[in-house]
């Protein structure tokens, strides 16, 4: 039970971390793309005023405009954290990882040749 709680936390801190580091992430490539090409940069936080920028706007949709655009951002940012969920940063061992679900990745088992890709159950 202890070993839930731990995977639990480690699963929220690595969220946390991809939502608030994504953003530095980006104005990083963003400076560095404006160094090689020799103009001034808006700095590596700029993302951040984006966003704040962007969440004090108001919605503006349509009359006649279908459910889809009013639920397609929310699926959006939804599938973009269960996949920042299942990749591996902090362990290998998380909540959402298919090695916890009974399966890991094997290249060489078995006599099989190497390179052949297969799962095994653990």
């Amino acid at each position: 039970m202890r070993e839930f709680y731990f995977s639990y936390i480690l699963e929220v801190i690595q969220i946390v971390i991809l939502l608030a580091a994504a953003p530095v992430f980006i104005g990083w490539v963003r400076t560095l793309k404006c160094w090689f090409q020799g103009r001034t940069t808006a700095g590596i936080f700029q993302p951040y005023r984006d966003l704040i920028k962007l969440f004090n706007k108001d919605v503006v949709l349509a009359e006649n405009a279908s459910w889809i655009f009013r639920v397609t951002p929310y699926l959006v940012f939804g599938l973009t954290v269960l996949i920042g969920a299942i990749i591996p940063v902090l362990s290998v061992d998380l909540l959402y990882s298919p090695r916890r679900h009974g399966y890991r990745h094997c290249l060489w088992r078995d006599g099989v040749k190497q390179g052949d890709d297969y799962r095994v159950p653990c």
